[in-house]
């Protein structure tokens, strides 16, 4: 059973406070104190949200037998749950991302993103901190487990739910470039196509990633959605179309 929970949020002053800290110095402080101490050291303040998170549900962390990464695809099935009620339109929202990676999920973070002393202060604003598109949908430690999950949620068939988070979470690299392309999600039927046929090779047939091929496939769907309205083509069709992309640009 749920609990849900609704969340307070950091302000805006309180984020580019903590931003200006890790950029510079003081990255080691953001990293390794919990959020409550810091909101006492820094007199950081929280607004009420009308986001709820579900307080019965976390998310994996690794043991001696599992990499951090081969969670990814679980762990966004999770925050699916942990954030049921979260829209894309207020999935922008930067100062719920800093709240969860410091607060509610802090020892995932850490335990996703292991830190060294090394660039320290790169490493905090990758992974905390979630200003533009392309950092919520690659860096961020929470935002992207949501965002490639909300985009395969929306398009993969109910039934072919967890193969299609796995073959998304395959490779680092093609949830980035999916995401990255709006026209592969401005056309249902196409997006659809895609996981299909993603999920059929990368995670039913095991084939090995080709991140040039890859991206020459999903330049040439882009490519396609451009000049052809692919929406209204019967689905067996578009599906055969995207196949054959894909074996043409893996060489299968």
């Amino acid at each position: 059973m749920s609990e849900m929970q609704q969340l307070r949020i950091l302000t805006a002053d309180s984020v580019d406070t903590l931003r200006v800290m890790a950029a510079g110095s003081q990255a080691a402080e953001v990293w390794n104190n919990d959020l409550d101490a810091l909101v006492k050291t820094l007199d950081l303040r929280f607004i009420e949200s009308e986001y709820e998170v579900d307080g019965n549900c976390g998310l994996q962390l690794s043991d001696g037998d599992t990499r951090q990464g081969d969670l990814d695809a679980a762990n966004a099935r999770l925050i699916l749950r942990v954030l049921p009620n979260l829209t894309p339109a207020d999935a922008v929202d930067e100062r719920l991302w800093v709240t969860l990676a410091l607060g509610y999920f802090r020892n995932y973070t850490r335990d996703r993103w292991p830190a060294s002393d090394d660039a320290l202060g790169n490493h905090v604003i990758n992974h905390v901190f979630a200003s533009t598109d392309r950092r919520r949908e690659r860096d961020h430690a929470i935002a992207r487990l949501w965002w490639s999950g909300s985009y395969v949620r929306r398009f993969a068939d109910p039934s072919d739910l967890n193969p299609a988070l796995q073959a998304f979470f395959s490779n680092s690299d093609l949830s980035v470039q999916v995401l990255g392309r709006p026209s592969l999600a401005t056309v249902p039927a196409l997006a659809r196509a895609l996981l299909s046929v993603l999920t059929n090779y990368l995670v039913n047939q095991e084939t090995p990633y080709d991140r040039v091929g890859v991206r020459s496939f999903l330049e040439d769907l882009d490519y396609l959605a451009g000049r052809r309205a692919l929406g209204t083509l019967p689905e067996a069709e578009l599906f055969q179309i995207v196949e054959e992309s894909f074996r043409e640009n893996l060489n299968l």
